[in-house]
């Protein structure tokens, strides 16, 4: 008997272009510095210091999975590959065990997001799939790889990872999941569904409302951080693009200034969209004030 796997594919958003704009060995050495620390995130979340934590606590992760990851160019690919267990468990508790492992992962996640907003400003889209997968040094293999690709390529659309439509409609499954949103986080669900696309919902995880509903003010200096470098990074890009749609009209470049709103812009008028709605998650004014996008996309 084994738990679900989880499989991850993630891409960042604007690699191709900011990889395209090196043209010095400093430029060089600068981001394969950033690309080595996103590395060292993952290999530093699976040291024996956390091994031994998680093997005092009510949940050992490590006795369910063997997690894996590999950074390959500008994708991330993730699984945690569960473990024949040694003695059985309650249906129950499968499936709550399963849904912790991805709260788990949406945790670890929230690092990488985080660095890779304050540092460069890029934005994460990713696809989520819970077919087999290996991974070994840079070779990742396995049908959940080219699921996770898929429904990162061709569902997400926006930088969201979203999770594939089987592991929606396990129904136990996302129970568990809803169960441990709500118990643990205060949180309605970690999956949100927006057009029959279900995506994790990396915000309001990062709030933690405590479980009366109450912001835990020790904190803050995390919330201040992560969403004023998510403000800044989605007013900066939506800024840039409203510039080149502009230019593009003067150049009377129509149609690619069309296909540049279309494609492009509407990423991060989404991106504003979700952040405002996770700021209200708060219930504070003040915070909403300062945090919150209110700057007009035409």
């Amino acid at each position: 008997m084994k738990l679900i796997q989880w499989t991850l594919f993630l891409d960042m958003l604007g690699y191709g272009e900011m990889n395209g704009s090196i043209e010095s060995d400093e430029q060089a050495d600068q981001f394969i510095s950033f690309m080595n620390q996103n590395a060292e995130i993952f290999k530093s979340q699976d040291n024996d210091s956390i091994k031994v934590g998680y093997k005092e606590s009510n949940f050992n992760i490590y006795e369910y999975y063997d997690i894996q990851h590999a950074l390959i160019s500008d994708s991330l690919v993730i699984t945690y590959k569960p473990k024949v267990l040694v003695k059985q468990i309650s249906d129950q508790l499968y499936y709550l065990h399963s849904a912790n492992a991805l709260f788990i992962i949406a945790h670890r996640l929230q690092r990488y997001l985080y660095h890779c907003l304050e540092e460069k400003k890029i934005f994460i889209r990713g696809g989520i799939s819970n077919k087999f997968a290996k991974i070994e040094g840079n070779f990742a293999v396995g049908s959940g790889i080219i699921e996770a690709y898929k429904i990162e390529s061709k569902i997400a659309k926006y930088p969201r990872i979203v999770v594939s439509d089987e592991i929606v409609n396990n129904h136990k499954l996302v129970d568990a999941i809803r169960f441990l949103s709500i118990k643990l986080y205060a949180i309605p669900n970690l999956l949100v569904e927006e057009n029959k696309v279900s995506f994790l919902d990396y915000a309001r995880l990062m709030i933690r409302i405590g479980l009366q509903g109450e912001l835990n003010f020790q904190n803050i200096s995390i919330y201040h951080h992560f969403f004023t470098n998510h403000r800044d990074s989605i007013i900066y890009h939506t800024n840039i693009t409203l510039k080149k749609i502009e230019e593009l009209n003067n150049a009377g470049k129509i149609e690619e200034a069309s296909i540049i709103k279309e494609n492009v812009l509407a990423k991060y008028i989404w991106l504003k969209n979700y952040h405002n709605n996770a700021i209200k998650t708060f219930a504070d004014e003040r915070i909403e004030r300062m945090y919150s996008i209110i700057e007009p996309v035409k």
